[in-house]
């Protein structure tokens, strides 16, 4: 193939850098914006430390994912765990996991906006969620208003009850940009779900219960985050489906999330993995494509899940790891597992080629014979 020279001297233990600088924010992006409305939430309980007490801390994100269609079908079959327990390892190779659940979670309602897909699962389903250990949600983006806020309530009361943590969606715009807070190895984390995607009046106000969205309100309490908090990470549902490549709204805004303090951006909705590159020393991650997913699309085909290793003296990101998962859900049974050699080769080739156009700069290797690809500032 075209690519493998290319990708068997990244497997280097080290690959030159280029001259080329990473990208810096423009004096004109650090223009200020609204002053902070809300106080961030506080931390839930401290997590237990692993082995490795002197290792990066790792921070383990997965795509779309919601119970529906195939998986259902799955889960009948097999049992309620069965789409998970071969990738269950890797989750529970990280110190703290979250994931965007795109799904009201609850019994049966009414749609608000006649969309032609409304996505509902059951709360039995968030025992898979826990079997992988999960800890966090993402909850902003265009699926979880499909019921309105009788179904924000009844997913804010199952996710709770489940243990799990969340944030962007609330009865109103002050509730749904809270960050919450998470103790992982000693480092105070914030971690912001917003999105871009949906119409205009799925979007939390000042009386309208919501999602989150990169509003004023939204930056003054990434800002105040910041300043509490060791690290932030947000979470933003965004670009436009099918798209391998991030359109200029989506490094747009990605800038502007850096500039008021995100460390890391982790971004979800196109439905297909798009490139990762570093912008001033900080990660982000365009799209991971889904996780758990029960459509039959021909465009997917692979996904990814990403792993950030925050470096405990610097708290800042030194790498990003990211993991290739199955993504043909017919043809794989819905079960989500690692490709086999070949088919991560082929995959790798894509990606690498997309993170190299967006930031030629930044360091690629891959380890453990190609079954992961770590990228350097």
């Amino acid at each position: 193939m075209l690519l493998m020279p290319v990708l068997l001297l990244a497997q280097a233990p080290q690959v030159p850098q280029s001259q080329q600088q990473n990208p810096e924010v423009s004096e004109a992006d650090k223009k200020p914006t609204a002053e902070a409305v809300q106080p961030i939430v506080e931390p839930v309980p401290t997590l237990p430390a692993t082995e490795e007490q002197n290792g990066p801390v790792r921070l383990l994100f997965a795509g779309d994912t919601h119970f529906l269609w195939g998986v259902r079908d799955q889960q009948s079959r097999r049992g309620l765990l069965s789409p998970v327990e071969k990738i269950r390892p890797l989750f529970l190779g990280a110190d703290y996991r979250v994931i965007n659940l795109e799904t009201v979670v609850g019994p049966e309602g009414k749609s608000v906006n006649h969309k032609t897909y409304i996505f509902r699962s059951d709360p039995e389903n968030l025992s898979v969620l826990k079997h992988l250990e999960v800890q966090g949600l993402f909850l902003a983006n265009n699926h979880t208003f499909d019921l309105g806020l009788p179904g924000i309530e009844q997913t804010v009361t199952h996710v709770a009850a489940a243990g799990l943590s969340y944030s962007g969606i609330g009865k109103n715009e002050v509730e749904a940009i809270k960050p919450f807070i998470a103790e992982v190895q000693g480092l105070r984390i914030a971690f912001f779900s917003i999105s871009t995607v949906g119409r205009y009046d799925s979007f939390a106000a000042a009386t309208r219960p919501g999602t989150a969205q990169p509003s004023p309100a939204f930056f003054a309490e990434l800002r105040r985050a910041r300043s509490k908090a060791d690290f932030v990470v947000v979470g933003v549902h965004w670009g436009n489906e099918y798209e391998l490549f991030p359109n200029n709204e989506q490094r747009d805004l990605a800038r502007k999330l850096v500039r008021d303090g995100a460390d890391a951006v982790i971004g979800h909705h196109p439905h297909v993995p798009q490139g990762t590159e570093f912008i001033n020393g900080r990660p982000v991650v365009y799209s991971l494509g889904n996780f758990l997913f029960g459509s039959a699309n021909y465009q997917q085909t692979h996904n990814l899940i990403a792993v950030l290793r925050i470096d405990r003296k610097t708290k800042r990101a030194i790498a990003v790891e990211l993991h290739p998962i199955t993504g043909r859900y017919r043809s794989d049974g819905y079960v989500i597992d690692m490709p086999r050699e070949e088919e991560r080769t082929a995959f790798w080739e894509e990606v690498y080629l997309l993170c190299q156009k967006l930031n030629p700069a930044q360091n690629i290797v891959f380890e453990d014979g190609l079954r992961r690809m770590v990228i350097t500032p």
